[in-house]
């Protein structure tokens, strides 16, 4: 009890040399992942088409934006303006929620090398960065946990940043759980060992709907309340996915 005391203590006294909080990525990952996104979403015009050619400032003469907020584990959400102000040219102002500037990118010329690879031109510098995008599950619906995360490999390194759904989709996920409540989802991917429920059957809070297996570990996912099975969409064998809705429960 003594030595578990006393390691208590010493993690206590030491945390922060033992856990040192992480550093924010560079000004420049930020700008490539922006980059990145907003090549990613333009359409594909040919090179020989007239409209390639053409500047990114709207019929009024305003220069076309986007903002983009990024999470990271190290900092506060951040916002970065992309001005669009040709098919390859743009304008970056990274900022964090107070309104203190980050980096400030002009005139930068950016073009997407691949799927997975951005190459642009900050501050004279050519950088070549790999970024991969990992998708939300689209078994689930949108919420501040089911992200877009992009994996942005740059100058040896590898940096993680969430991107949040916009708000009028986060909106439409609170709609999405307020109509499947009392649906049951695989918490990862699994076996399903035992379905114990068919569609019409009453059932009672905690009793057993499904027993799930990942990694030699059995789960039981049980009813949070009263009421009477809608559907059952797995059955004993199937492989899940993570999220994937299993059994719907209708109070």
């Amino acid at each position: 009890m003594a030595c578990s005391n006393e390691l208590t203590n010493g993690l206590q006294k030491h945390h922060n040399d033992l856990f040192p909080p992480l550093e924010r990525p560079p000004a420049e990952v930020f700008a490539q992942a922006a980059l990145y996104l907003v090549l990613r979403d333009q359409p594909s015009v040919p090179a020989t088409s007239p409209w390639s050619s053409l500047s990114g400032r709207r019929l009024g003469g305003d220069v076309d934006k986007r903002i983009i907020t990024v999470h990271t584990d190290s900092s506060d959400p951040l916002s970065i303006t992309v001005d669009i102000l040709g098919s390859r040219c743009y304008n970056l102002l990274i900022q964090t929620s107070s309104g203190q500037v980050l980096g400030k990118f002009d005139n930068i010329d950016a073009s997407l090398a691949n799927p997975k690879e951005v190459h642009s031109t900050l501050n004279e510098r050519l950088l070549r960065t790999s970024v991969i995008s990992q998708p939300p599950n689209p078994h689930t619906a949108p919420s501040a946990s089911n992200v877009e995360k992009l994996h942005v490999f740059h100058n040896g390194h590898k940096y993680t940043l969430a991107i949040p759904p916009p708000q009028w989709l986060l909106s439409l996920g609170d709609e999405v759980r307020a109509a499947t409540k009392g649906g049951l989802r695989a918490p990862m991917p699994s076996l399903i060992v035992d379905v114990k429920v068919e569609v019409g059957h009453a059932v009672k809070k905690g009793q057993a709907i499904v027993v799930l297996e990942s990694m030699k570990t059995e789960t039981v996912l049980r009813a949070e309340e009263d009421g009477t099975v809608k559907f059952v969409a797995c059955k004993k064998g199937d492989m899940v996915e993570e999220g994937k809705e299993l059994v719907l429960i209708e109070a």
